[in-house]
């Protein structure tokens, strides 16, 4: 019985340098899903996987689990291959992919990456991916976000967030 390809990671090195080219081949292979989860690390991916982390036995299922509960249950907006790739294609949007990164004993979501067309050119962390989410998905789960005020003495809780993702654009040709 075949296995199936539920995330991809590709290397911040390489996605600075574009992953369109690397994207276009599996979003083109009928035997990987559009719903596959993908992903840039800080580091190798070689590196990533061959780290033992303590209570996973398989990174393939682990990075999935992860992905699909920091995107249901935590900071992340959704994004999959299908996703990625609408937003290339479409005029007006730009890519975003989650942010991990790992050490000898922990592996860990940072935030997102951000990409100009199929080159990543900046990353988010968790606090701002949650703003990204609420901009993008919505969010019905209730949550807590902390917001500096008066300088970043003080803080504002702000508790129970929900939002609805109601967006409108006006495209013109011209750039000001």
């Amino acid at each position: 019985m075949g296995g199936k390809i539920s995330s991809i990671l590709l290397e911040d090195q390489l996605a600075e340098d574009g992953i369109f080219d690397v994207l276009d081949t599996y979003y083109r292979d009928p035997t990987v899903s559009t719903k596959a989860y993908l992903s840039v690390t800080n580091g190798t991916t070689q590196g990533l996987l061959n780290v033992q982390f303590p209570l996973q036995a398989e990174i393939g299922a682990y990075l999935k689990d992860m992905l699909d509960h920091n995107m249901t249950q935590g900071n992340l907006p959704q994004s999959n291959m299908h996703l990625f790739m609408r937003a290339y294609f479409e005029k007006g949007h730009d890519p975003f992919l989650p942010y991990l990164s790992y050490s000898e004993r922990n592996l860990q979501v940072d935030g997102m990456a951000l990409f100009k067309q199929d080159r990543l050119i900046d990353t988010l962390n968790l606090e701002e991916s949650f703003l990204l989410k609420l901009l993008t998905d919505g969010y019905d789960r209730g949550g807590v976000l902390e917001v500096r005020v008066d300088e970043g003495e003080h803080v504002a809780v702000l508790r129970e967030l929900r939002s609805d993702a109601v967006c409108g654009f006006k495209y013109t040709d011209t750039i000001h």
